[in-house]
């Protein structure tokens, strides 16, 4: 576990350092996202940024009235995204432990 928290941190380091000399690289300072220079703190906004626009499109959905039992559930939605995948995934854990109680019960 230490190890994997250095790793961690010196990759973080890294990254941001990167990104520091990006920011001021050049005649104009421009921004530069974790996003675009990878690392952890990249990796974690692309996934917030991946949920973002997942439930920005099932949002839609819901309002343009494909839902027709009101809103679009994220597992339910044309895209999933990671919000989507993990509420299929837990649903069907949750069934297959009913199914597992049902055979047990009898």
């Amino acid at each position: 576990m230490e190890k994997w928290a250095k790793s961690t941190v010196s990759e973080i380091r890294y990254a941001e350092t990167l990104r520091a000399k990006l920011n001021v690289a050049g005649r104009e300072r421009r921004v530069v996202r974790p996003l675009d220079v990878g690392g952890p703190l990249g990796e974690a906004e692309r996934f917030v940024s991946d949920i973002q626009i997942a439930e920005r499109k099932r949002a839609i959905e819901s309002r343009s009235g494909e839902g027709e039992s009101g809103p679009v559930r994220p597992m339910d939605a044309a895209v999933k995204g990671p919000l989507g995948e993990v509420e299929e995934k837990a649903v069907g854990l949750v069934e297959g432990i009913k199914e597992e109680e049902r055979k047990r019960y009898r």
